[in-house]
């Protein structure tokens, strides 16, 4: 009867200990609540070094979010050369990636089935990147844990459903789990192997979320490396569709 007893303690001593552990769901869900608003306006810094060549652009950055899907327009504001390219991404639900590339003063290139492995300005981050939706990828799963950029981390591993239109087999992420923020992402390609890696450097906090606002994202032993730095932006603004239609964007890159 003794052992059986100390068995059923440490039985519901484990169970006890588990339940108190966040699971991989519960973190993701708390980002994405902190994603899911109207919309932002931000404007952020998008440098890329490799040896002693670094090249860096100014970018205005806007998002809407409605019942329809997710809305995204990266427009370069500086150096001048580059002034007013852009790119316009949209996605509706589980359907195929929309949008265009724009480059002063008329030309305009449609993504295609291959837009998602497309390099943006030169830098690590791809098309794909840029729309950051693996959150909403069902197959989330809890690892070990383990510190990332000076936060206690909680690993969690996303995988993709079979149908979705990715380039990656894996996203693990290092998510506080306090403040509920990834700290680290390491991207694996169709073939499993490691190819990108995002470490941030700083986080701030807006109302009771934190976000991060500079991140290095590099490849697994390569001589690049891109700065993304986030300046200022609104958060939960409703962006007008009217602001992210070729019109504007034209106009916008004519100075007007």
């Amino acid at each position: 009867m003794k052992s059986l007893a100390v068995a059923l303690l440490l039985f519901w001593s484990f169970a006890s200990a588990r339940a108190e552990e966040p699971d991989a769901k519960s973190l993701v869900d708390r980002i994405l609540e902190a994603q899911h608003t109207r919309g932002f306006v931000i404007r952020a810094k998008l440098s890329v070094t490799e040896g002693d060549s670094r090249k860096a652009s100014q970018l205005r950055i806007k998002c809407r979010r409605d019942e329809s899907g997710v809305r995204l327009l990266y427009q370069v504001l500086w150096p001048t050369a580059d002034k007013g390219a852009a790119l316009y991404v949209e996605r509706f639900g589980k359907k195929n990636l929309g949008g265009f590339f724009f480059t002063p003063p008329e030309r305009i290139e449609q993504l295609g089935r291959d837009a998602l492995a497309t390099s943006y300005l030169g830098s690590d981050l791809n098309v794909e990147d840029l729309i950051d939706d693996f959150w909403e990828w069902p197959d989330a799963k809890a690892g070990a844990e383990e510190e990332a950029g000076r936060e206690n981390c909680r690993i969690v591993n996303l995988r993709p459903p079979l149908d979705a239109p990715t380039n990656y087999s894996l996203v693990r992420a290092w998510i506080s789990e306090e403040k509920a923020v990834p700290m680290r992402l390491l991207k694996f390609d169709r073939q499993g192997q490691a190819a990108k890696e995002f470490l941030v450097q700083k986080i701030v906090q807006n109302q009771k979320f934190w976000f991060p606002t500079v991140t290095i994202i590099q490849k697994p032993g390569g001589t690049r490396q891109t700065l993304f730095e986030i300046s200022r932006g609104d958060r939960d603004v409703e962006v007008p569709l009217s602001e992210l239609s070729i019109e504007t964007i034209k106009k916008a890159a004519a100075g007007n």
